[in-house]
C-alpha cells in the first residue's frame, strides 16, 4: 500500500486526496483550512474514505517525510487579468522540498507555464507533471476512471517511479509519457480545443435564431461526422475560470515568441460577447426599462453540478442590473448584492418578477414547466431560457 501525501487547498486537491484513498492508498491531505466543494457522489467518497481510515487530514509538512509520492494540486493563482500569477505555487515547492524523504516522488498537478517544471530544483528522475484533466461537475467521476493520465518527465518516457507507478497502474487506462514541456503544451492545447469549439457551437446557434433554423436539429447531424468534437451544445461562454487562464496564458506567451494567436483571441471574443448575451436579451425587450426592472434568477454557478461561481455569466448580468431589484436562486450558492434577495425556493424568486432568467441549467429546474411558472407568476413579461431549461 502506497503512503501518498497531497497539497493544495482546492478542487483539484479535495477531489483527488479522496480518489487515491477510494484506490486503497494511505492518504494525507494538508490544507490551511476546511474547503467545502461540491461534486456528485464526493462527499459521500470523503466519508467513505475517512471512516475506513484510508484519509486523514493535517497541516504539517513535516508529515510528508512519511509519504512515497507527493502530488501538488494547488490552484494557480490569476490576477484580475487572467495572467498566472506563481508566486504562492512557488512558495509552497519551496516549503515542499525540504520535507520530502530520500526517496519520495514528487507529482505537480497545478496547472503551469512551458518551462517551469524543469525550473524546479528537485531530482528530475523523481519529479513528474501529471496533467489534471478534471471537469466541474463530473471531476470524481473523471478522475475514478480518466480517458488517460498524462505525465511529464525530464525525457518523456518511463523513469524511476517507487510508488508512483504502483498509483497510476491502479487505473485502467492508457498511460502518455511526454516531455515536461510536451505535458505542459498538451494542457494549453486541450483547453484552447476546447474553447474554440465552444466559441463555434455558440456562434452557429445564434445563427440558427437568426435564420428559423433548429441548433438541436444540426448538432445531432454534426456528430455523425467522427471528425467533429463532442462540445456542441451552446452556453453563455467561458467559466470557471480555467479555460481563461489558458487562453491568456498562450497569448502571453504568442507576444513573448512572436508567433500568431488570433485565434486564441476569438475564442475569449466569443466568451465575452456569449457572457453577455442574456443581458442583451433583456436589454432588446425592455429598452431603457430595465432599470427600474424586478428581475428572477435562477442560477448563479458558471455550470450546473459546481458551486464555482467563477466569470459566471449570471454573476455577470447581476452586476450590470445593478438599479434593477433582483431575487435569486441556487441550489448550492449563495451570494450577497445589494439589490440582491436570496430565495431557498425557485418560485419565491417569482415575486413581482417582471422577467425570469435561467442562467444555470440545474437539474433542479428541469422539474418546472413554462405553465407552473405563469401560473405562479402572470405577470411576467418574458422567460429568458438558453438552455431550453422549461419543459426539457
Amino acid at each position: 500500500m502506497t503512503k501518498i501525501g497531497v497539497i493544495g487547498r482546492s478542487h483539484l486537491g479535495v477531489v483527488w486526496s479522496a480518489v487515491l484513498a477510494e484506490k486503497g492508498n494511505k492518504v494525507i491531505y494538508l490544507k490551511s483550512a476546511r474547503l467545502e466543494v461540491y461534486e456528485p457522489g464526493l462527499k459521500e467518497l470523503i466519508q467513505k474514505n475517512i471512516k475506513n481510515d484510508n484519509l486523514e487530514y493535517d497541516n504539517s509538512y513535516s508529515r510528508l517525510k512519511e509519504c512515497d509520492v507527493v502530488f501538488l494540486a494547488l490552484d494557480t493563482s490569476t490576477d484580475a487579468y487572467n495572467n498566472i500569477q506563481l508566486d504562492s505555487l512557488n512558495r509552497v515547492i519551496a516549503a515542499i522540498i525540504p520535507n520530502l524523504n530520500e526517496t519520495a516522488v514528487f507529482v505537480v498537478m497545478s496547472q503551469v507555464p512551458p518551462g517551469f517544471m524543469r525550473s524546479i530544483d528537485f531530482p528530475k528522475e523523481r519529479l513528474f507533471h501529471q496533467v489534471d484533466t478534471l471537469v466541474f461537475g463530473k471531476s470524481a467521476e473523471r478522475a475514478l476512471q480518466p480517458d488517460a493520465i498524462i505525465i511529464g518527465s525530464e525525457r518523456g518516457k518511463y523513469e524511476t517511479m517507487i510508488g508512483y507507478w504502483d498509483i497510476l497502474d491502479s487505473f485502467n487506462c492508457t498511460k502518455v509519457f511526454i516531455t515536461y514541456e510536451e505535458a505542459e503544451v498538451f494542457k494549453l492545447a486541450m483547453n484552447a480545443n476546447l474553447s474554440a469549439q465552444i466559441a463555434v457551437t455558440n456562434t452557429m446557434a445564434e445563427l440558427c435564431g437568426h435564420v428559423g433554423a433548429s441548433w438541436e436539429a444540426v448538432s445531432e447531424a454534426l456528430k455523425l461526422d467522427k471528425r467533429i468534437g463532442t462540445y456542441l451544445k451552446p452556453g453563455l461562454g467561458l467559466g470557471g475560470g480555467h479555460l481563461e487562464r489558458d487562453l491568456n496564458t498562450i497569448q502571453v506567451l504568442s507576444r513573448k515568441h512572436g508567433f500568431n494567436s488570433d485565434i486564441i483571441g476569438a475564442s475569449i471574443s466569443s466568451s465575452k460577447y456569449m457572457q453577455y448575451s442574456v443581458f442583451r436579451e433583456l436589454e432588446k425587450h425592455f429598452l431603457l426599462e430595465h432599470k427600474w426592472l424586478n428581475i428572477a434568477i435562477w442560477g448563479l454557478s458558471y455550470k450546473e453540478d459546481t458551486d464555482s461561481i467563477k466569470d459566471s455569466p449570471a454573476i455577470l448580468t447581476i452586476d450590470v442590473l445593478e438599479n434593477c431589484k433582483i431575487r435569486a436562486h441556487d441550489p448550492r450558492v449563495s451570494i450577497t448584492r445589494k439589490n440582491l434577495t436570496m430565495v431557498k425556493d425557485p418560485l419565491d424568486a417569482l415575486q413581482t418578477a417582471d422577467a425570469l432568467l435561467i442562467m444555470t441549467p440545474h437539474k433542479e429546474y428541469k422539474e418546472f414547466s413554462r405553465v407552473r411558472v405563469y401560473r405562479r407568476r402572470a405577470e411576467l413579461s418574458i422567460i429568458i431560457d438558453p438552455y431550453h431549461v422549461l419543459d426539457s
